[in-house]
């Protein structure tokens, strides 16, 4: 596996998400979490392969107590551990008001994963918020958060990749969570994961495979999402004439963007800790063949790229 050092900090360049540990989550099939043992084992066998970097939220239901309860204090000093808070809708104007949930809610995470602090804390973006109106809050937030001996680190998980750059503006954000994927290139254009890098920031990349729709045969899709329906197909095209796997492709190419500090994805079972694996150390792409998918897939609809449209 392979490290980012960040103030003292190491980060694998895969990160374990857990947000299927903790509640029931899927789009395509009804998908039930793991049993808490094979939580535990799917923790514990990240930590074996390298994964040293654990991404989770408070909203990710038992997730944070499973981290807390699966790692010996040993183990944790090992981990580079991710949680995330949201606020109310009414706080972000009410800077008192915010300050209180998020010592709350951080109070609560630190308990669960059983830490003395967060070392990297993101705010949850709601994508009912302006993030305008976020960002005139979160830096003097996370001045006292980290005053108050919360959090070492600080940052944001964001749903559009628009509010990303905007982000970049603000020193106290010193890491940032969003979507990016073969289908889903907004950050590439006008460069902003090399501005990212360029400003020493850590970007955590997450849905590679939005939610496996990439993963699926075109023929199976139903409802909204049969507008993708040509995209897909046009992967799997891709895919046969490169002599790549369709996995291997989608994952690849994020990969290899620069920029990216590490990829954030779910496991539901042990054996999907060695098949990721498996994907980070598979084949780089030609330039050429990277060529080819920006033409291909650039300026994708809206309602394709984004999870939040597909079920009306």
């Amino acid at each position: 596996m392979e490290y980012t050092k960040f103030h003292g900090f190491s980060i694998s360049k895969l990160s374990l998400g857990t947000v299927a540990l903790g509640i029931d989550y899927g789009i395509f099939q009804h998908q039930v979490k793991p049993k808490r043992h094979e939580s535990f084992k799917i923790l514990s066998n990240a930590l074996k392969y390298g994964i040293n970097t654990i991404d989770t939220a408070r909203t990710y239901g038992e997730a944070e107590t499973l981290i807390g309860d699966n790692f010996t204090l040993a183990e944790k000093k090992n981990l580079t551990i991710i949680t995330k808070f949201k606020i109310s809708h009414a706080s972000i104007i009410n800077k008192d008001l915010a300050r209180k949930e998020a010592i709350d809610s951080l109070r609560t995470s630190l308990s669960h994963l059983k830490l003395s602090r967060i070392p990297i804390c993101l705010f949850h973006m709601d994508p009912e918020l302006q993030i305008n109106q976020v960002l005139n809050t979160l830096p003097e937030l996370f001045t006292d958060l980290k005053n108050e001996g919360l959090i070492d680190h600080a940052g944001i998980s964001v749903y559009w990749p628009d509010d990303v750059e905007k982000c970049l503006k603000h020193p106290a954000i010193e890491a940032i969570q969003a979507p990016v994927n073969i289908f889903d290139q907004r950050l590439l254009n006008p460069n902003i994961l090399v501005k990212i890098k360029i400003m020493n920031k850590i970007f955590f990349a997450r849905s590679v495979f939005m939610k496996g729709l990439l993963l699926m045969p075109p023929d199976s899709l139903k409802g909204n999402l049969v507008k993708a329906i040509p995209y897909i197909k046009k992967l799997h095209k891709l895919s046969k004439i490169s002599n790549i796997s369709v996995a291997q492709l989608v994952f690849s190419y994020v990969r290899d963007l620069e920029g990216v500090t590490s990829i954030v994805f779910g496991a539901e079972k042990t054996e999907q800790i060695e098949q990721n694996i498996r994907l980070f150390e598979g084949q780089a792409l030609t330039t050429e063949l990277r060529e080819l998918i920006d033409a291909s897939f650039e300026n994708i609809p809206e309602e394709i790229i984004t999870p939040k449209y597909w079920i009306p």
